[in-house]
C-alpha cells in the first residue's frame, strides 16, 4: 500500500468565483509540508484561498461551464471555465472533515490517531460567537480513489461513525478555506499532522435509498404539449436547466425529450453529450428520492408565457362568458320592459 499517495485538488481564489481553474496532483506529504510551512494566514476576513478536494471533469469529459447569475458564459481570457458544481465532480482521493464546535481538537486527535491525516483550526476557532469552542478541519488521504457515486452512497455511514462532523462537508464540490485566523486569535491557531493507515471509504456501508415514485403523465398529448411549450423558452441558467431534467426524469419523459427541449431551445449552447450527462445526474437525483413533479414544468411554461390552455377549456370558458353575457342582456331587456 502506498503510504504517500498522490492527491488531486483545486484551489479557488474566492468563494464567489466558483470556477475551477487551478488543478493539482501532488504526493500527500508535499501537501502536508506546504500547509505546515505556510501556517495560518492572519486576516481580518476569512475570505482567503480555498481548497477543493475533488477531481473535476474537463470539457472533453462533458463538464458544465461556469455561468453568471444572469445566464452569461463566464470566461477567463476569453475561454470558458469549469463550474464548481456537483455534476462536474468525478470523485476524490482525500476527504476534508469539518468540525464546528461539537468535538474538541483533543478528542479528534484521539479518534483519528490510527489514520494518516492533517488537521488545522479554522477561522472560527475559539470565537466568542462559537462559545469559544474548537472549530477545525481534518484532511484524510484515501486508500483508494472513490467516485462521486461511491462517496455519496457511504457518507451517511461516515457521519454516523464520527459524530460531530458538519454534515455538509462531504457534499460534492464543497470547498474549504485554507488555514486562516483573525489577529486577535492568532495564538490559538494550530496545525498538526499524523502518520497511520490510509482512510478507506469503501469500508463503510453503502446506503440503500428508496426509488422515488412520481406520478407519470398518462396522456401522450399532455407530454407533447409540455415539450412544445418548453421549446419556446430560453433559460440560459444551469440550476433551472437541471431542475427541468429532474422534473422530466421523474415524470415519464425520456432522454430524447430532454435533448429536444434543450438543444437550440432551453440552452442554446448545449450538445447531446452534455444533455446525456445532465440526464444521468437527474436520474441519480430522482433515485435518491429527490425528484420534482410535472407541475414544475407547467409552472415554468406559465412563468415564461408559453403555456397555452387546452382548447376544450378555452371553449368552455368562451361558452360560459357568452352565457353570462346573454343572461345579463335578458335581465336588462326585462328591466327595460318593466319600465
Amino acid at each position: 500500500m502506498d503510504i504517500n499517495p498522490d492527491v488531486q485538488f483545486s484551489t479557488i481564489n474566492s468563494i464567489r468565483n466558483n470556477a475551477i481553474t487551478n488543478w493539482y496532483c501532488d504526493p500527500w506529504y508535499n501537501v502536508v509540508q506546504a500547509l505546515r510551512e505556510q501556517q495560518h494566514t492572519i486576516s481580518e476576513s476569512k475570505d482567503v484561498v480555498l481548497l477543493s478536494p475533488w477531481l473535476y471533469k474537463t470539457f472533453e469529459q462533458g463538464a458544465i461551464a461556469r455561468h453568471t447569475d444572469d445566464g452569461q458564459l463566464w470566461t477567463i481570457d476569453d475561454k470558458p471555465v469549469v463550474a464548481r458544481l456537483a455534476d462536474n465532480v468525478i470523485g476524490t482521493n482525500m476527504l476534508m472533515l469539518d468540525f464546528d464546535g461539537e468535538v474538541t481538537v483533543f478528542q479528534a486527535k484521539h479518534v483519528f490517531a490510527t489514520y494518516t491525516h492533517l488537521g488545522y483550526t479554522s477561522y472560527s476557532h475559539m470565537a466568542p460567537a462559537k462559545n469559544h469552542a474548537d472549530c477545525f478541519r481534518i484532511i484524510l488521504p484515501l486508500k483508494q480513489f472513490v467516485t462521486a457515486e461511491q462517496l455519496v452512497a457511504r457518507r451517511q455511514a461516515i457521519y454516523a461513525t464520527f459524530p460531530g462532523i458538519d454534515i455538509s462537508c462531504l457534499s460534492l464540490a464543497r470547498s474549504f478555506y485554507l488555514p486562516s485566523c483573525p489577529p486577535e486569535r492568532a495564538q490559538c491557531a494550530h496545525i498538526w499532522d499524523n502518520d497511520g493507515q490510509l482512510f478507506d471509504v469503501m469500508d463503510f456501508q453503502e446506503e440503500v435509498r428508496p426509488v422515488f415514485a412520481s406520478p407519470v403523465i398518462a396522456r401522450e398529448f399532455d407530454k407533447q404539449k409540455i415539450v412544445d411549450s418548453l421549446k419556446n423558452i430560453y433559460l440560459g441558467h444551469e440550476p433551472k436547466w437541471f431542475n427541468v431534467a429532474v422534473a422530466m426524469a421523474a415524470s415519464g419523459f425520456t432522454k430524447a425529450d430532454f435533448r429536444e427541449v434543450t438543444i437550440g431551445h432551453l440552452m442554446h449552447e448545449k450538445t447531446e453529450k452534455q444533455c446525456d450527462e445532465k440526464w444521468k445526474s437527474a436520474e441519480r437525483r430522482v433515485a435518491r428520492g429527490k425528484g420534482m413533479n410535472v407541475g414544475y414544468l407547467i409552472n415554468l411554461c406559465k412563468e415564461f408565457g408559453t403555456w397555452v390552455p387546452d382548447i376544450k377549456k378555452q371553449q368552455n370558458q368562451a361558452h360560459k362568458e357568452w352565457r353570462n353575457a346573454s343572461i345579463q342582456q335578458l335581465v336588462k331587456e326585462k328591466q327595460n320592459g318593466s319600465k
